[in-house]
């Protein structure tokens, strides 16, 4: 029964796996500003925000950001927002906004907090509560783009913090989900292994 389960754990996570490529972001690494927060440029702060990418059945990547500033603790606000997200899609120029919160996708190089980037995203502000808010998602597409395109760094600007201020925070090493489902896999299969030698 043991064998079997972890036969099927195997399987599940590696067929799982096998048709899941999307990629998360997290925001955690504090690049300017950083004393608004209570730390220094270039430290490893809580994520205040996550990314999430994936191909599309259209030939795009659709991504979906999400707020998390309440992790800042007393240093956030209610009112604290993410007002831009800076990525690099390799010279892409075509963006269609999925969310009415996204107010323009520009494209064009442009540096910030001295690092590079060639994509600019601006969630809309004083729109009416159209804003990106703790908790809250806004996502777009670009189109005539893979997954594989998007490289970083990538970086988020929070506005509005609990003194008045901003900070801008980019984004560590990339987390595939399908890494993970295959280590799940793997593990599994040592499991499993493990059984059969004893």
């Amino acid at each position: 029964m043991n064998r079997y389960i972890s036969g099927l754990l195997l399987t599940l996570a590696v067929g799982v796996s096998a048709s899941s490529h999307a990629v998360l972001l997290r925001f955690d690494q504090c690049i300017s500003s950083c004393s608004n927060i209570g730390a220094s440029d270039g430290d490893t702060v809580a994520s205040v925000a996550s990314l999430v990418y994936e191909d599309n059945a259209t030939g795009g990547v659709d991504f979906t950001l999400t707020s998390t500033t309440s992790n800042l603790g007393t240093f956030a606000s209610a009112g604290t927002i993410i007002r831009q997200l800076f990525l690099n899609t390799m010279g892409s120029i075509v963006a269609t906004p999925l969310s009415p919160d996204i107010a323009s996708v520009d494209f064009g190089s442009r540096t910030n907090a001295s690092l590079s980037f060639d994509t600019l995203a601006t969630i809309m502000q004083g729109q009416g509560g159209d804003e990106l808010l703790n908790g809250e998602s806004v996502s777009f597409t670009i189109n005539n783009l893979t997954q594989d395109q998007v490289t970083l760094p990538a970086m988020v600007h929070l506005q509005r913090l609990a003194n008045g201020g901003s900070v801008k925070v980019a984004a560590s090493v990339p987390e595939p989900g399908s890494l993970a489902l295959l280590g799940m896999g793997l593990a599994a299969l040592v499991t499993m292994r493990r059984r059969k030698t004893a």
